[in-house]
């Protein structure tokens, strides 16, 4: 639980600092979702834009069972609410390019591989 709790402050730290560093360090390069999180930070970076906002709360966290799509060691239901998140680039407006989120639930899919322990995927739960 601790960990797929770390991977959200890492993502909550990403918007702070507009670096996917983080993130990076502690995701399968498979997780597609990390992959989309990580290019699309980097693209702000790289072209001299901020994210602004979007900061995270952690309301509710919990191991599941069942059966699912992907392959991990542990699925952990994470309920979160989101600031909606800002784009400020030179020369322009701020603009929102995602609206405030509450009580958004997402799964986290952990393994331990290679001697650490790794996001393999992060979904929405339905």
């Amino acid at each position: 639980m601790f960990f797929a709790k770390y991977y959200f402050q890492a993502f909550d730290w990403g918007y702070a600092t507009n670096d996917p560093y983080l993130v990076r360090r502690i995701s399968s390069s498979k997780c597609s979702a990390c992959n989309v999180y990580i290019s699309t930070l980097q693209r702000v970076k790289d072209r001299n834009e901020t994210v602004r906002a979007g900061r995270i709360v952690i309301d509710s966290i919990s191991p599941i069972t069942g059966s699912f799509r992907f392959k991990s060691d542990y699925v952990i239901d994470v309920g979160l609410s989101e600031e909606r998140v800002i784009l400020d680039r030179v020369g322009h407006p701020p603009q929102v390019v995602a609206a405030a989120i509450k009580d958004n639930h997402s799964l986290v899919f952990v393994s331990w591989v290679h001697r650490h322990w790794q996001v393999i995927e992060v979904g929405a739960k339905r």
